[in-house]
């Protein structure tokens, strides 16, 4: 009984299986891929300048719990008025197939208390996702057509 046993332990140890990584690797890359695009300040002013139906907004998208996931507080301002958001959330963007993703969306407890904190991702080391609210049915989905092109939208309506 004990020759097949470290039979077994020597054949294990010297003939290990060849493991595929290159999938596991390239989701992570594809899922970091949209991270970093979806990362950023952007704003509308060009767009309330040609349509003066438009209005002036300012967006920031900033990654939070860089080591947990892929994260991204995100706070919409009138441009003039970035020290009063009227959005504050947090995305969480994770793989759902080989080629879709989705952006879970999070509401905040006390938000004034995160106004302006994009510029200090540390700031949200005080909380945890367990602390945020699920946005329910305002989850984006997003399918990947090709290196840096990701197209999305919120459920079926």
């Amino acid at each position: 009984m004990k020759a097949p046993v470290i039979l077994l332990i020597l054949l294990s140890i010297f003939f290990k299986p060849e493991i595929d990584t290159t999938h596991t690797f390239n989701q992570d890359k594809e899922l970091s891929e949209l991270h970093k695009l979806m990362q950023g300040s952007f704003n509308s002013e060009l767009q309330s300048q040609q349509d003066s139906s438009y209005y002036n907004i300012s967006l920031h998208m900033y990654p939070i719990w860089k080591d947990q996931g892929h994260f991204l507080y995100v706070e919409q301002a009138l441009n003039s008025m970035q020290d009063k958001p009227y959005r504050q959330r947090v995305y969480e963007i994770t793989r759902i197939t080989d080629s879709t993703f989705s952006s879970a969306v999070y509401a905040l407890p006390n938000e004034k208390e995160w106004i302006g904190k994009w510029k200090t991702s540390k700031s949200f080391n005080k909380i945890s996702k367990s602390d945020l609210i699920l946005r329910d049915g305002c989850e984006v989905i997003l399918k990947r057509l090709d290196k840096n092109h990701f197209k999305g939208s919120t459920g079926e309506n």
